[in-house]
């Protein structure tokens, strides 16, 4: 397995196991449902192995999850972030959500700022050079 492999199969097990984990499911339940061994699980959740698409199809019906859930769950395009973070607040009451969406609106803020700070500073270094 190469490195971009093993680090897809790493993220993809993670998303796996941390949705498995949400819904208070045990790899031996999830493994029984899919038809397949505890080992297989842990497997894929470690990222030793990776599942085929029809196995991982298996999972996300299993734990009532988008499939692209799973796949997208280690991307940074913000498409992706944009959607992880829309599935984790559903079930949050609307306060939450907006408590959240909030908090969210401030640390952009925030993090622009310093970029903003930070990308002054190095143009300024350019510029003394």
């Amino acid at each position: 397995m190469g490195r971009k492999d093993r680090k897809l199969a790493k993220t993809l097990g993670s998303a796996i196991a941390l949705e498995r984990q949400k819904q208070g499911i045990t790899q031996s339940v999830l493994a029984e449902m899919i038809g397949v061994e505890q080992e297989t699980i842990s497997r894929f959740e470690r990222g030793a192995t990776i599942p085929t698409l029809s196995r991982l199809n298996d999972i996300a019906n299993a734990l009532s999850c988008p499939l692209d859930f799973l796949i997208r769950s280690g991307s940074t395009r913000h498409e992706d972030v944009t959607q992880r973070i829309a599935v984790s607040i559903q079930s949050l009451s609307p306060e939450d959500r907006a408590l959240v969406g909030s908090m969210v609106d401030r640390l952009c803020l925030r993090l622009n700022g310093a970029s903003k700070v930070a990308h002054a500073s190095e143009a300024a270094g350019l510029k003394k050079h």
